[in-house]
């Protein structure tokens, strides 16, 4: 079942369909990596702008596991003063 993450649509896929696996669409993980990654190293920084390159590269190229990998990563240069609360939502 495709979804852009909403509870909701999780909840109704899993009463419609109960044996469908459940797919986050690649529009809203690029979303969701962005607006993590403004979050952490700030909206329009050159810092932000070359990771969320970074991730949209590893989600379309490699997937969940791209995207882990890539996020592992990310949570390694996150600067002392910064939470990595926004990279873990």
């Amino acid at each position: 079942m495709l979804g852009d993450g909403a509870e909701w649509i999780w909840n109704l896929a899993e009463t419609v369909f109960p044996l469908a696996d459940e797919v986050l669409d690649v529009y809203h993980v690029v979303e969701h990596i962005s607006d993590a990654v403004k979050a952490v190293w700030g909206d329009g920084t050159e810092a932000a702008k070359s990771r969320i390159a970074t991730g949209r590269q590893a989600v379309l190229t490699r997937g969940k596991v791209g995207v882990e990998r890539w996020l592992a990563e990310r949570i390694a240069e996150v600067p002392a003063t910064a939470s990595t609360d926004p990279l873990l939502a």
